[in-house]
This record gives structure tokens, sequence and C-alpha cells, in this order.
């Protein structure tokens, strides 16, 4: 069934899909399988204690190490209970919160008065300091890369890129420098995905990512959505919500993609179908109409080079319990799909928790390989690289098989060679590997910063390859043959600060744990207008740093798992306190000095 909407010139109250809690086939509970569906009554303070039961059970089978890990069940759950808990007092209803977020910045945003109006000058850390011993390791994270192309090398100087909390950055030389794409006048600032128009570098598309902050896209709420520019990101205006996808607030917008024929047509890839606008430059606004093309729940989406008629899907048409991964095609637009006849050889059924299993796939621009479809499948730690050849036969031909621990990017880490279609590059564990596709043997790669998010290789220049990872957008020199990246990270605003502390005594203290960047501190002389010179003092996700209100020279700072180190000399050197709890603390790590006695 097919359904065309527009956007209401007004938001409607609609339901939040909560969770329904089921355990899946193989006895594996995910919590991102119970933010799927839609259940007005349901509670997160009893799915809450559910899942305590659960963890605790899971303990007692479980090796601690595995239990505990950073990437396990129990605290990625307490990073989302510490994050949801508060914020659905009293009634425990998402419902209830965003309901209330919308009033907000729909009725009341403006009725604030504001102290000054004075501008803000920026402290940074715009870079790590050069020189300093950990070098130029990253800002913040990154989710994806955009390139602009109009069939030229000159067009692809435009570049997007995207922070799922941080919101949109856009260069117009190759990335050497960025600025921001100005999504900090939506409600939430945080992007999912984005492309430009085809033959515009000025006009640009981008959806909503709810501010997530795992990894992927959350939910848009009924402030979220996809919106779209025609300057450069001066000017924004919503063309799509909760209520004219019809697919309600739970909505995650997973990717959009833009027809490279037709400048009138986009898809966006969501948990609820794949829509589609075919009249996506409608002059008003709420006059763009969107139809739910394949209704089910759905991860990537790709537009065959060449001919843009054909398009690739995976995910499933299976809406409850336990669903069947499949790679859909369609030959006319995405208004008829069927599943492909050969499918890759995974058997991936355990629910729709893109964490633990996910198809992801690549096309290539190369003359060679119109015909190819590049796959990846993650089922929980194994994780394949295939292609398949339209033209060869029924065959998925195995480019590499691996077992990681982490996965950075849910799958979406990978991509392929735009000119030859020979190499690919995906994310493995905190690095990435290169692949031949004669040679199952990997290459090792390394970035400046670890974890990557995504893999976009240049459409005219062979090996020239953009990354995004948690310290930054990255580009490789082509002509080294070993991959040596280089960072881009000027102007990306996406510095995460979990907590700081300032000096009572010496103003030009201050010391901040940035997450995914460790702890930063700057410890010049304060003037008006001072130039601050930050350097990392300690590596690791940074927490809550402090410095002794009495003697600046005490400082203190911490990581993950509530590791800490104490320095006595503005962090010269500095030697590690020991944890008292042997598996760490679940992941945050605060603490307090005592006011009489700091130390």
């Amino acid at each position: 069934m097919k359904t065309i909407t527009k956007i209401g010139k007004k938001c409607k109250l609609a339901v939040l899909a909560l969770m329904v809690l089921f355990m899946a086939n193989q006895g594996q509970a995910q919590l991102e399988s119970y933010l799927q569906q839609a259940d007005s009554n349901t509670n997160y303070y009893t799915i809450r204690s559910q899942m305590f039961n659960y963890l605790d059970s899971l303990k007692n089978v479980m090796d601690s190490a595995t239990f505990y890990s950073g990437a396990g069940e129990f605290k990625n759950f307490m990073k989302f209970d510490k994050k949801w808990a508060p914020r659905l007092y009293p009634d425990g209803k998402f419902h209830s919160y965003f309901e209330k977020e919308a009033n907000f910045y729909n009725n009341t945003a403006r009725d604030y008065n504001f102290y000054t109006d004075e501008p803000w000058k920026e402290l940074g850390p715009v870079r790590d300091a050069p020189g300093t011993s950990n070098g130029k390791k990253g800002i913040g994270p990154m989710e994806f890369i955009s390139i602009f192309d109009n069939g030229t090398i000159q067009s692809t100087q435009h570049l997007l890129a995207g922070s799922l909390p941080g919101g949109l950055y856009y260069s117009d030389n190759g990335g050497e420098n960025w600025v921001s794409g100005g999504t900090d006048k939506w409600a939430r600032s945080g992007v999912g995905s984005a492309v430009f128009h085809p033959t515009d570098e000025n006009t640009w598309y981008a959806s909503s990512s709810g501010n997530g902050n795992r990894g992927r896209s959350s939910w848009i709420g009924m402030v979220g959505g996809i919106y779209r520019t025609y300057d450069k990101g001066l000017e924004w205006e919503q063309i799509a919500d909760y209520t004219s996808l019809t697919t309600g607030s739970a909505t995650i917008i997973y990717k959009i993609a833009i027809d490279p024929n037709d400048d009138n047509i986009l898809y966006v890839v969501t948990n609820k179908g794949i829509l589609k606008t075919s009249n996506l430059n409608e002059t008003e606004a709420e006059d763009v109409e969107w139809e739910n093309i394949l209704q089910g729940r759905f991860f990537d989406l790709e537009i065959k080079p060449g001919n843009s008629n054909v398009l690739y899907a995976t995910g499933s048409t299976e809406i409850i319990g336990a669903m069947n991964w499949k790679i859909f095609i369609s030959s006319d637009k995405g208004q008829n799909w069927s599943p492909m006849v050969y499918q890759p050889d995974a058997n991936l059924t355990n629910g729709f928790d893109v964490t633990k299993q996910a198809i992801t796939i690549e096309v290539s621009k190369a003359e060679s390989k119109l015909n190819y479809l590049y796959c990846h499948i993650k089922d929980f730690g194994n994780c394949g690289l295939y292609y398949y050849d339209f033209a060869g036969g029924s065959n998925w031909h195995v480019i590499g098989n691996y077992s990681e621990t982490f996965n950075f990017g849910d799958g979406h880490g990978f991509g392929v060679d735009q000119v030859n279609g020979e190499n690919v590059i995906v994310s493995y564990n905190i690095y990435m590997n290169q692949y031949q596709l004669n040679s199952t043997t990997p290459a090792p790669l390394h970035p400046v910063h670890h974890d990557v998010e995504d893999v976009v290789f240049h459409p005219y220049v062979l090996n020239k390859v953009y990354i995004a990872t948690h310290g930054g957008i990255e580009e490789n020199w082509p002509e080294n043959i070993n991959f040596d990246f280089k960072p881009l990270y000027d102007g990306l605003g996406v510095g995460q600060v979990e907590e700081m502390s300032t000096s009572f005594t010496n103003p030009g203290y201050i010391i901040a744990g940035f997450d995914h960047d460790g702890t930063k501190l700057t410890d010049g002389d304060y003037v008006p207008d001072w130039t601050t010179d930050w350097k990392v003092v300690l590596w690791g996700d940074g927490m809550q740093p402090l410095i002794d209100h009495k003697d600046p020279n005490n400082m203190w700072a911490s990581w993950q798992k509530g590791g800490w180190r104490l320095s006595l000399n503005v962090f010269e050197t500095n030697s590690l306190i020991p944890n008292p709890s042997p598996s760490g603390t679940y992941w945050n790590s605060y603490g307090i000095l005592h006011k009489e006695n700091p130390s």
C-alpha cells in the first residue's frame, strides 16, 4: 500500500513509537530492537526494570570482560539510560518528552529575554597543538562525507560533512577548511545524512539525526525531518516532518539519496520504509509530497551509476517480530521492488538491530564495474565483504571475511574505488583494512584518529579517499601506496565536551574532557582576548577533569570506565590512581573535590 501526504502547516500530535520487549530468535536482546515499534501505553521505567533483570541474567552466563566491554549491551544501555531516564520523569513516556520539546520550539522559544547580545569568543581547541607528543589527533566525531559532482573534477572541491550531534559543515576547497552549514538554526542541530543538488553546489538537502550520539541517527521526534537550503545553509526550510512522512515521531532516517538525473526526486531510507518525493523543488515547502514506496524496515540504498532507474536497497519488508534481511531491487525508480534472485549468503533474522546485524551496499562509477554491487554483511562480530556481477552468473564473490569487536559505522564504514572498482576499504576494529578484488588478504591502514565511520573514494582521482573518523575528516595522499592519511579538521566545531574545570586563581587554566578525543589543557597567562594553547594531557574518552581550587598545579583527569590520573605540576607529569572497581565503571567517570581539603 502506498500513501501520499503533504506536510501540514501545523504539527499534529502523534503517538511516539515506544518499545515492545521481545527476545529475539537466538536469545540476544538488543536495545536497538526495542526502539522500533509503537505502543503509546508502554512505559520506559517498566522497560528499564526489565532491562536490568535481563542484564543481571546475562552477567551470570557471560565472561565479565565481555559483559563490561565498551561495545557490550550493559554499557550501551547504561549510557542510553543516563540520557533518557531523567528526561522522561515523571511518567516515563517518550511521547510526553517530544510533545514538550515541540511546544518549546514551536511556541515558547522566542519568549525569552537574553542578558546580552555580546558575541562569544571561541577558545578552542581548534585542533591539538602542533608539536605535542600526540600530534594532531582530532576534534570530534564525524559521521559522513558527500562530494559534489557535476561531471567535472573541478566540482569535487565542494564537500559536505556531518556530525550526529554537531551538525553540518561544508568546504569549497577540498576539505582544507570547513564552514558551518547553519544547522544550528534547526531545533536539533545534528545531521544524519546530506546530499548536494546534482548541478548546484549551493543547494543541499539534509536529514535530522535526532542528535543521536551512539554512532547512528535517533528519532526525528516532532521537530526533526528533512530540510533544504538554496544558499549554502544561510537559510533552511523544513520540507518533511513526522506528519508528512506518515511514519510517526519514532522515525529514524538512516540515509537520503538524490536522483543524479532528476533533481525533483529524493529518496529517504528509514526504519519505517523507503520514502520518495517527485516534487522536491516545489516552491512552497508544505507542497512537497512524500510517498512510502517500500514499507518495512530499511537501512541502506544505492542508485546505479549510469542508470538512475535502478535502485538497490537493504532491509526487510517485515514489520513485527523476527525479520529477514534482504537486498531489494527496483528498475523503475522505486515504484516496484523485488528481492534479488541471488541473495548473499547471510541468514540475518535476529531482529532489526543495526548495531548487531546489518547489510550495507556500495556501487562504483568505474566503467568495467557498472554491473557490480558491493556488499558488507555484519552478523554480530562476524563480518564479510562481497561483490556480485549482474552480468556474470549467480555467485557472490568473497572479497574478505573477518571478525571484529567494534565495527564503527554500522557497516557504512566501507567504500569502493570509483575509477577502477578494484579497491575496497573497510572500517576494522578501531582502524581500517584495504582489500583488492583479486586478493582476500587485507592490508592494514591507520588513520590519524581511529574509529572510522565512513569511507568515500574520489569519483575521478584513483586511490584518493576521504574518511570520517571520531577525530574529524581525513584524506590520503593518492600517490602514497601506503595510504597515509592527513587531518582536514580546520573549522569543524564538533568537539563534545563531557565536563570542564577552570582554576579559581589562574583564569588562564582550562581543562576539559572530550568524548572520543581525550582530556585537553590550556595553561597560559590570562589577558583579555588571550590566545589559548591546547594540548592533550591524557588520551581515551575524556570525562571529568578537576583543578585544585587552592593550588592549581594539582590537576586530575579521568577517562572512560573509571580511570583517573593525578598531576602535581600542571600535567607536566602524572600518575595513575588505582581504580577501586577491577572491572571499571559502566562508562562515565565523575569526581568532586573536598572544599576544605582538595587533596
